[in-house]
This record gives C-alpha cells, sequence and structure tokens, in this order.
C-alpha cells in the first residue's frame, strides 16, 4: 500500500474573532505563499475548504514542522490545530488544489481536526494502523510535542523555526530584535534542542512511510 499524508488546518474558535475577514485574508496570503516558496514539498497545495480550514496532501514530511510553526507565526495572535492523517488516497491525486479527493489519509485528518479539538490539542495525528508499535510511538512522540508547545511564546517559536533554518544567534536576535543572549538563553536549555530533535525523528520517520 502506498502511503499519504494529509494536513488539516483549522483556526481555534474561528466564530469569536472580531477580525474575522482580516483573518480570512491573512490567511489565503499565508496559503499563497507557502504554495510559492515551499512547492516542492506539496503533492496538493494548502487550500482553502469550508469556513476557515485549509488541507494539503505532502510529497514529504521533511519540513512538516516548519510548515506548522509557519502558520502559528504569521497568523498569531490567532491559534492554529492541525489533524495529520496518514493512509490511502483512493481518488485520482488533485495537484492543483487539495480538494475533490477522498481516501483514508483524509479520513484519519479529519478525525484528528476533531479530536484536537475536542481535546484542545494542538497537534493529532491518527495512521492507517494504530496496531503497530512505530505508528503508537509517533503519535505519543507528537502528543509530547504539543503538550511541551502549549506553554511557549510566539517568541520561543519564532527562535525555534529560525534555528532550524540554520540562523546563527546573532541572525535570530537581529531578526527579532532581541539581544543575543536571550537567543542563547533558550537555545542552550536541554529541553530546546531535544524538541528539535523529537521533530526531526518524527519527520523523518513519518516520510519513511511515504517512500514505501
Amino acid at each position: 500500500m502506498h502511503y499519504y499524508f494529509v494536513i488539516i488546518g483549522d483556526i481555534v474558535q474561528s466564530r469569536k474573532i472580531k477580525n474575522r475577514a482580516e483573518v480570512q485574508q491573512k490567511l489565503n496570503l499565508v496559503l499563497k505563499k507557502l504554495t510559492d516558496e515551499e512547492a516542492e514539498v506539496f503533492l496538493s497545495p494548502p487550500t482553502l475548504t469550508i469556513g476557515d480550514e485549509f488541507q494539503a496532501v505532502l510529497k514529504t514530511t521533511h519540513k512538516l514542522f516548519s510548515i506548522i510553526h509557519r502558520f502559528e507565526i504569521d497568523l498569531h495572535p490567532v491559534q492554529i490545530r492541525f489533524g495529520l492523517g496518514l493512509g490511502n488516497i483512493s481518488t485520482p491525486l488533485n495537484t492543483q488544489a487539495a480538494i475533490g479527493m477522498d481516501g483514508s489519509a483524509f479520513h484519519h485528518a479529519r478525525t484528528a481536526i476533531e479530536q484536537a479539538r475536542q481535546q484542545n490539542r494542538k497537534y493529532l495525528l491518527i495512521s492507517e494502523s494504530t496496531a503497530t508499535q512505530i505508528e503508537v510511538s509517533l503519535a505519543l512522540l507528537l502528543n509530547w510535542i504539543d503538550l511541551s508547545l502549549q506553554s511557549w511564546g510566539i517568541d520561543k517559536i519564532k527562535i525555534l523555526q529560525l534555528h532550524r533554518q540554520g540562523k546563527r544567534q546573532k541572525e535570530i536576535a537581529a531578526l527579532l530584535n532581541i539581544s543575543q543572549p536571550a537567543v542563547s538563553q533558550h537555545i542552550n536549555k536541554p529541553l530546546f534542542n531535544l524538541l528539535i530533535e523529537t521533530e526531526r525523528f518524527l519527520e523523518n520517520k513519518l516520510n519513511e512511510f511515504l517512500k514505501a
């Protein structure tokens, strides 16, 4: 069986947002920018579907958390939740937009976003089989990342994103208009580096399913 990876994003409590039209316009710009700048990452580009939801089919998961954190940063202070689905696609692949397709990858991502909403989670993964040890482990690791990042402010997530892009401490400090010691204080913490290692491990392991 060939695996596909579907990501569904949803604005948290979108109906309570006062400037909803402005947020939707901003979301559209982020989707377009991602499509233009990260085209090689997607089989089907990020597409607005219903309400304040968007979805995409990824060709590779090597930049999964870079994409997730980009939404979080660019749409802040609006919060986003993500449902991740690993499974099959039973219809022809639409490479122009992530709509008009069906299969367990989409069903799993939909169930994941609904469970994330119910459980107040930022990220949730459902895969084709939750019986195998590796898939259970990946879901648990994502849960750990979720719980860890829920206590992080947006500036710390920006540092994480830039550090993962290979930026040096001086560059990060200049880009965020903060001091280098402030950047160093975050980067040198064991938990910070453990989280980065866990994100990379998850990205690589998920990508192995896509190559099979």
